[in-house]
């Protein structure tokens, strides 16, 4: 426990503490971004005209056939650059600015930080082609979901604030994903992945096998 008390600070570790019993519902990112990383070199293949690691492409494919009769997935994000994940992140801080235009920067970064990964800090789980940001459709519609994507609306994956419509439309979408072995990201029902830092963090792997592209 010395060893690791000298890695993080103590707020990381009772934000663990409360995470494990229940407390809070998503990992402090100090534990995330210390996984440690065993390349596969694994390559990018096209899917749905997004690039992503080529096993995750295989599991989108098997995890669509699990689907109920008429509904598919679209995928809206899959690798993203270092340049365009910094592109997103400002975008994101002027967008909070003009809605928040009396909170301190400090304040507009942590909300920020909520729904796009800071590029200041290294790169973020869509660097590694292992992540994906992905929509339910029902004869190639977007099915009601709570709470649009990239919205602050319901954004968290097992939000109370849903109709029961809502709550099965998350739970099919859910249940497939499950299956084939993708971990969300708790924050946002629309993320989830497969082979990177959080996946490994959150399945209590000892490594991820996908690192920055």
């Amino acid at each position: 426990m010395k060893k690791e008390n000298n890695m993080f600070g103590y707020k990381v570790y009772i934000n663990l503490f409360l995470y494990k019993i229940g407390a809070k519902h998503i990992l402090p990112s100090a534990i995330i971004n210390n996984k440690p990383i065993k390349e596969n070199n694994e390559e990018l293949v096209k899917y749905q005209n997004v690039f992503v690691r080529k096993s995750v492409a295989k599991m989108l494919k098997t995890a669509t056939n699990l689907l109920p009769k008429d509904y598919s997935f679209k995928i809206l994000c899959g690798y993203r650059s270092i340049a365009e994940q910094q592109r997103n992140w400002e975008n994101g801080i002027k967008t909070l600015i003009k809605q928040h235009p009396t909170l301190p920067i400090s304040e507009i970064e942590n909300i920020n930080r909520k729904m796009n990964a800071d590029p200041r800090r290294g790169f973020g789980p869509h660097q590694t082609g292992g992540a994906i940001d992905i929509i339910l459709l029902y004869k190639n519609k977007p099915v009601d979901m709570g709470g649009e994507y990239m919205s602050n609306l319901n954004s968290k994956t097992y939000s109370k604030n849903l109709t029961n419509i809502q709550k099965t439309n998350r739970k099919i979408l859910i249940t497939a994903l499950e299956s084939v072995g993708f971990q969300n990201y708790p924050n946002e029902w629309w993320h989830w992945s497969y082979g990177d830092r959080a996946y490994a963090a959150y399945k209590n792997k000892k490594y991820a096998i996908y690192g920055k592209i």
